[in-house]
């Protein structure tokens, strides 16, 4: 009879976790990610340092996130990396670099290793996508040759590789070099920079 007993218990509690996980993973849950259609000077924060470019500063989207379920959601951030094109077919940063994000109580949320934020149950989040570029001390450019020189700015996409209880979803990119990642992949968001 005992045996019964703990049968049964094992079996509501195993029923009732069941219908907890469906609950929490086919809640009403929507992310909607957009992004600018073209970037001009204007809409590119910029210092100098003489006759040079110390590091350029631009928004490049917005993720909106909203949360109709049942309990609160951890929205793990995708990670998103950007190259710029130059007009002689080379890159403007040979290398990849992050897309981060800002929202109402974060400043910098990629870059403090925050890499998921909890939506509490009928709360809508809004996060900005900001990139960051510091051409270093070996390369100078100034404002007038980024303009006539940047032709687009791809982004890309890391998918989501597993989804792992214990650790990051995302891991880090493979790429060495943009020229690569392009060959590759195909970027989610092509923008044209206007000159």
């Amino acid at each position: 009879m005992k045996k019964l007993i703990y049968g049964s218990i094992l079996v509501i509690c195993a029923l009732i976790s069941f219908t907890l996980l469906v609950l929490y993973y086919t809640q009403d849950f929507s992310e909607e990610m957009t992004f600018i259609s073209s970037l001009n000077t204007k809409e590119v924060n910029y210092s100098y340092s003489g006759d040079s470019i110390n590091d350029v500063h631009f928004k490049i989207g917005e993720i909106n996130l909203d949360n109709k379920g049942y309990f609160d959601s951890v929205y793990e951030f995708p990670t998103i990396v950007w190259c710029a094109s130059l007009k002689n077919e080379e890159y403007l940063n040979s290398n990849p670099l992050y897309v981060y994000y800002s929202g109402e109580n974060y400043f910098d949320i990629y870059n403090r290793g925050i890499r998921s934020i909890t939506i509490k149950v009928g709360e809508n989040r809004k996060f900005y996508l900001f990139a960051d570029y510091s051409p270093g001390y070996s390369t100078k450019y100034s404002l007038s040759n980024l303009q006539e020189n940047v032709q687009v700015i791809s982004l890309y996409k890391i998918e989501k590789k597993e989804n792992n209880p214990f650790g990051d979803a995302y891991y880090s990119y493979d790429y060495t070099s943009c020229s690569q990642l392009a060959l590759d992949n195909k970027p989610v968001k092509v923008i044209p920079f206007l000159h």
